[in-house]
């Protein structure tokens, strides 16, 4: 499949204290990153995309090939994984013949299971679940994958796999990152998000993300980092002054108020 887009028109959802606005965004196929601080709205975000919660106002279009599919329809073409989704506390093994895996041996050796085959999953640490979670999804070669936190405390061995299946998975489907710790690869597409507002969406071609600078008021302090070394700045309290991506784009956000 060649064409796979992703569109949100005048997209608002609201929650009690907190209000999420998108006046256009458009994904294509390809690696996507969302980043923004705690809060900032990146997993209500990835919701909205993948149809598990409905916007207030606004729609939601994906493009595949000739076809248009809405957001209520989506999962049929794609798969997500998120931080609090849980499997039944089964054996290893057990869970993969239960998502018709057909050969566990060959499956388990290609994504790093075999030491856990016979463990229950209830025993497993949270990087093991998040392991499954992603090999499963992955195995389906879905269109489209949604991904919430995949790096987050999995195995320090495990970042490179990771890093080479987002990339391999990416040449063929539309795949939305969401993470605070930037994969240490290149890109199709930065979006970056705070209180609810997307502040940057573009693309990066072939450069890396040592490239993409930002300027942040951490805790009221300025600091410029590389986008690489930025994901542990938004566990503060952070806002995105200004991004700087070298040297296709120079774009200076409103200045945030302290």
């Amino acid at each position: 499949m060649d064409r796979i887009e992703m569109e949100m028109k005048n997209i608002v959802k609201r929650y009690k204290k907190f209000r999420l606005n998108v006046d256009y965004l458009k994904l294509e196929k390809g690696l996507n990153l969302i980043m923004g601080p705690n809060g900032s709205g990146k997993t209500t975000l990835i919701k909205l995309m993948s149809g598990l919660i409905r916007p207030d106002r606004g729609r939601i279009l994906y493009k595949l090939n000739n076809s248009e599919v809405d957001q209520y329809s989506i999962l049929k073409y794609s798969c997500i994984v998120l931080e609090d989704i849980r499997l039944p506390n089964l054996k290893v093994s057990d869970i993969l013949r239960m998502y018709e895996v057909d050969n566990i041996r060959e499956f388990s050796d290609m994504y790093g299971l075999r030491s856990i085959l016979d463990k229950y999953y209830g025993e497993l640490s949270s990087g093991y679940r998040k392991r499954i979670l992603l090999s499963l999804c992955a195995s389906k070669r879905p269109m489209i994958m949604f991904l919430d936190e995949p790096f987050t405390n999995i195995d320090i061995e495990y970042v490179e796999f990771l890093n080479n299946l987002l990339l391999r998975l990416s040449e063929g489907a539309l795949v939305v990152l969401v993470s605070h710790i930037a994969p240490r690869v290149s890109v199709d597409n930065i979006v970056l998000i705070q209180d609810g507002v997307i502040v940057f969406n573009g693309r990066v071609d072939d450069y890396k993300f040592r490239q993409v600078r930002l300027k942040l008021s951490v805790n009221g302090e300025v600091k410029t980092v590389d986008l690489m070394d930025a994901s542990g700045y938004f566990k503060s309290s952070v806002r995105v002054i200004d991004v700087d991506v070298i040297p296709l784009y120079n774009i200076v956000l409103d200045k945030a108020k302290k």
